[in-house]
């Protein structure tokens, strides 16, 4: 049987982007109202929202992953270690974590 779910890293930055979106437009006034209507914690919730601090490079690259590509390969701790790098720094750690091609070249 092929997977056909986007990788959980995948979906994860795509509430992300769901989220942002909402606390954007007013839906929700802020992160501890998100929380509580998404019934997680206030830290989960900054957690999945600081993956858009991520370079938008590694983003595309997030989105672009097969499915069935394993949580333990792209772990969601390894990218929120990430995330918190200037982000100068994010992207070659990308690439020395998953290689040189993780994360196209865009003159960096």
């Amino acid at each position: 049987m092929v997977p056909t779910e986007p990788p959980f890293v995948t979906r994860l930055l795509a509430k992300a982007e769901r989220w942002q979106a909402d606390l954007d437009a007013g839906r929700v006034k802020n992160r501890a109202e998100l929380a509580r209507r998404e019934e997680t914690s206030t830290g989960r919730a900054s957690q999945v929202l600081n993956l858009l601090r991520l370079e938008p490079e590694i983003q595309e690259w997030i989105r672009g992953l097969p499915p069935g590509t394993p949580a333990r390969y792209v772990a969601e701790r390894q990218l929120r270690e990430i995330a918190r790098m200037p982000p100068a720094e994010q992207i070659e750690a990308v690439r020395r974590r998953w290689g040189p091609g993780a994360v196209p070249c865009s003159g960096r």
